[in-house]
């Protein structure tokens, strides 16, 4: 299963009430894949100073290396980059949905087409990925 950076997050992250369940999603798959964008997402996340409890950067990589020991690592391909415009011009898409895009390129990219993540929303309107909610 192709894990979203929310969910990672979600998993070191001891004072949300989503982490035990986000922690045993990610322990029960028999294939964990991550991209390298979610990979930095989730590294930028738990070491900036408005996390709850941030993590120093050497308690942030050595629990992502926990992970990441179990996962296969998705890198952008050549290709990547034009499947992603071709999405952000066929969704109109702005800002900085402009990241979900490239992670559903660089899925798409890998041939994944099932992706979980709490961020429904905007990974939803993608018709090319189905979405798995592991909280819902």
């Amino acid at each position: 299963m192709l894990i979203d950076s929310n969910i990672l997050i979600y998993a070191l992250n001891t004072s949300s009430p989503k982490q035990k369940q986000a922690a045993e999603y990610i322990s029960q798959q028999k294939q964990l894949f991550l991209t390298q964008q979610n990979i930095m997402e989730t590294l930028r996340i738990i070491t900036h100073t408005r996390f709850p409890h941030p993590f120093s950067t050497s308690e942030a990589t050595a629990l992502l290396n926990d992970i990441l020991h179990n996962a296969t690592i998705l890198s952008p391909l050549p290709e990547t980059i034009y499947l992603a415009q071709k999405l952000i011009e066929k969704y109109a898409i702005r800002g900085n949905e402009v990241f979900d895009a490239y992670f559903v390129a660089t899925a798409l990219s890998h041939q994944h087409t099932t992706v979980a993540t709490d961020n429904t929303k905007h990974l939803g309107k993608y018709s090319e990925i189905a979405v798995v909610n592991p909280f819902a």
